[in-house]
């Protein structure tokens, strides 16, 4: 029997990407690739962040330094804060044809709710927000120092890297 009721239901759905930047990966064809997509990710509703490249020189609790650079490998993805997903393995057919990558999926809501909290914690003092300015043009905003800082090109990449980058953009994404 239909009582004329309609039924809705809404389901909220928060994505993040955290990837390297240009000046922290030590591939910039693959960067070049993966920055042809920005704007559509952005536009999908995904947070976007790019890690940067001296995140890891700050100060250890233990005063010791931290290396001068540094680059994300490592692929984690958490699900419902109840799924765990952390591994080396790149989502493209080289990776599961040809290298030893791997991947541990946990189901455990206290582990992932505990390391999405401390993820959260920490992603501002580690990366730089991308997104679209009023005119739909790229801005990396971070937080450094405790001051905000809004960068309009590649953050902590010299002209050269950018360049580079740039003229790779421009090659069929086969060739990257």
């Amino acid at each position: 029997m239909n009582s004329g009721a309609v039924l809705s239901t809404t389901v909220c759905v928060r994505v993040v990407i955290v990837t390297n930047s240009l000046a922290s990966n030590n591939h910039v064809p693959v960067h070049s690739g993966y920055a042809r997509y920005r704007h559509a990710i952005i536009d999908a509703g995904v947070e976007l962040y790019e890690a940067r490249v001296d995140s890891s020189k700050s100060t250890k609790a233990n005063d010791q330094p931290g290396y001068d650079s540094m680059t994300l490998h490592t692929k984690a993805l958490f699900i419902d804060r109840r799924h765990t997903l952390v591994g080396s393995l790149n989502l493209d057919p080289r990776s599961i044809a040809i290298n030893t990558e791997f991947g541990v999926l946990v189901d455990s809501s206290d582990l992932a709710g505990a390391l999405v909290e401390g993820f959260f914690e920490k992603l501002p003092s580690f990366t730089y927000r991308v997104s679209e300015n009023e005119k739909g043009n790229l801005r990396w905003t971070g937080l450094i120092d405790g001051l905000e800082v809004v960068e309009n090109n590649e953050p902590q990449a010299n002209w050269w890297l950018r360049f580079k980058a740039s003229v790779m953009r421009i090659m069929p994404e086969s060739q990257l």
